[in-house]
């Protein structure tokens, strides 16, 4: 009798959190992302956080909601993006930079952020790929995505929740750093890259 019981608990509890995930996807998704006010349930205001990211959508300077939702998958993306902006263009590195930008970008956005950021690449030359990494790297900035820059560290343990290692490093050793991590909300949302330095 108690395996049932627990059984039926169970069973309720998963019923009760797909309902409230099926609910919030469902409220995502009907988001307007033409920066057009809404008010919650009761007619309540929005958060403040809605009301920005909607401010900017009117502006034209962010994201699509669904797209801005899941800023987080663009970790792993910026230290390319910069080098795009910042060094002699290397054409493949560009597009493979951009090929995994627009899986991004297809399976959370929307059309304005498809024609936005990824329409028709294959008419794309270096000052395009230069012009358009900028301004993605803009918009995720404007959210607050900061890059960390520094010259070097003084290798330790801690470090690991910052840095990816592209040489082996012993603790206590001096390290150069390669590319800078990035901070969001307090928190590491990309890694930087670090090699022992020469003596």
């Amino acid at each position: 009798m108690e395996v049932i019981v627990i059984g039926l608990l169970v069973a309720t509890i998963a019923i009760a959190g797909l309902l409230v995930y099926w609910k919030r996807r469902s409220t995502i998704k009907d988001s307007p992302s033409d920066g057009s006010t809404q008010t919650g349930q009761g007619g309540g205001k929005m958060s403040k956080k809605n009301a920005k990211l909607e401010s900017v959508d009117a502006n034209d300077k962010g994201f699509s909601v669904q797209l801005f939702v899941h800023l987080k998958s663009f970790s792993g993306s910026l230290n390319s993006l910069e080098d795009i902006v910042g060094k002699d263009f290397d054409a493949s590195f560009a597009k493979i930079t951009f090929d995994n930008i627009e899986q991004i970008i297809c399976f959370y956005g929307d059309d304005n952020d498809k024609n936005r950021f990824i329409h028709d690449r294959k008419e794309w030359g270096g000052t395009l790929y230069k012009a358009k990494a900028q301004e993605l790297l803009n918009v995720i900035k404007s959210y607050g995505v900061t890059p960390v820059k520094k010259d070097e560290v003084v290798w330790d343990k801690a470090l690991l929740a910052q840095y990816m290692r592209l040489t082996p490093v012993e603790e206590g050793q001096m390290c150069e750093i390669v590319a800078p991590y990035w901070v969001f909300s307090g928190e590491v949302f990309e890694k930087g890259i670090v090699k022992s330095k020469n003596k």
